[in-house]
């Protein structure tokens, strides 16, 4: 028996189509309103009874030829849900990250240029600062500094010195001026301090003697 709907073949006197689940024909009880039940003989041999109409149907029927009650879904009850593939789309997460890094790295460069090739971001000059005890009795202690910015604290010895190697950084290609200075206690004699302002140039290297 030929489906109207879908054209697939049915066992005779199928009333459902068990591959589209739609009507072959209507019983004269059905269109009538009466809802007697047909007698179990003029069923085909069973392999088991619908669960909604209570009807023989083929094991392996995917809806009742009677009643269409659709077997599909139950059949696949209980089977494990296929894991989804994760999207290989890009997410916001990746992207803000992806800009993160971008500036990170962005900085790194700058940073090691700006510290490899001062003269992309300002000038330089080196000072060699000598700091001279003048006491010839106790040892002192003493700060020195490089406009205003303290570079080191030692202590010397009578009649000793320290030699330091600074390099001196500013953001012009123009000269400017440098203060150096250093402060000193003990010895004996109270505090001495001596400071130098000395005007430097872009890659020019200059000796600069303080005592105290």
């Amino acid at each position: 028996m030929k489906c109207p709907n879908c054209g697939a073949e049915n066992p005779l006197g199928t009333e459902v189509c068990i591959s589209c689940g739609g009507r072959i024909f209507w019983r004269d009880s059905e269109v009538s309103g009466s809802n007697s039940p047909e007698s179990a003989s003029s069923r085909q041999s069973p392999s088991r009874n619908c669960v909604s109409c209570g009807r023989a149907i083929a094991w392996d029927a995917s809806l009742c030829q009677y009643c269409g009650h659709d077997y599909r879904h139950q059949q696949t009850r209980g089977q494990p849900v296929p894991r989804t593939t994760p999207s290989k789309g890009t997410s916001v997460g990746t992207i803000v990250a992806g800009i993160i890094i971008a500036f990170v790295i962005i900085a790194v460069i700058l940073a090691v240029i700006f510290f490899a090739f001062p003269q992309f971001s300002g000038s330089t000059a080196t000072l060699n600062i000598s700091v001279n005890s003048t006491h010839i009795l106790l040892s002192i202690s003493y700060n020195v500094y490089v406009d205003g910015s303290l570079i080191d604290s030692n202590t010397l010895g009578p009649g000793q010195y320290m030699q330091y190697s600074y390099t001196y950084h500013w953001t012009s290609s123009d000269p400017t001026t440098v203060t150096m200075s250093a402060t000193s206690t003990g010895g004996g004699f109270g505090g001495e301090s001596d400071s130098k302002a000395v005007t430097v140039t872009d890659g020019g290297t200059y000796t600069i003697n303080l005592y105290v």
